[in-house]
């Protein structure tokens, strides 16, 4: 919610959320998994990214991640690639292989 004075308060878009004492419906940010300008609305964040904040950034490259992402943790490595989640992912070496996420 957000107070624009007097006795009055507002609601912030679904998917968004402010802080304590807001007086702006500019105040009202998208929850983690959503994207869209201060003050919304918030869209479901796409495979393949992540949103914190209402900001859109996408996996690393050779990395993935299911739609609703809010942490570049949730970013794992795909097939054919090893790596810690959420960092760069590496091809995985000859004479072995990989499912994908952290082991050979």
């Amino acid at each position: 919610h957000w107070c624009p004075g007097g006795n009055m308060s507002e609601t912030c878009a679904v998917h968004s959320s402010s802080p304590h004492g807001s007086s702006s419906e500019a105040e009202c940010i998208c929850v983690g998994g959503y994207q869209g300008e201060a003050g919304g609305p918030c869209t479901l964040c796409p495979a393949d990214s992540y949103c914190a904040s209402g900001t859109l950034s996408v996996c690393p490259d050779h990395a993935a991640s299911v739609s609703g992402s809010d942490n570049v943790t949730d970013c794992r490595c795909k097939a054919g690639f090893y790596g810690e989640d959420g960092r760069e992912c590496s091809v995985c070496p000859a004479k072995s292989y990989c499912e994908g996420g952290k082991s050979v």
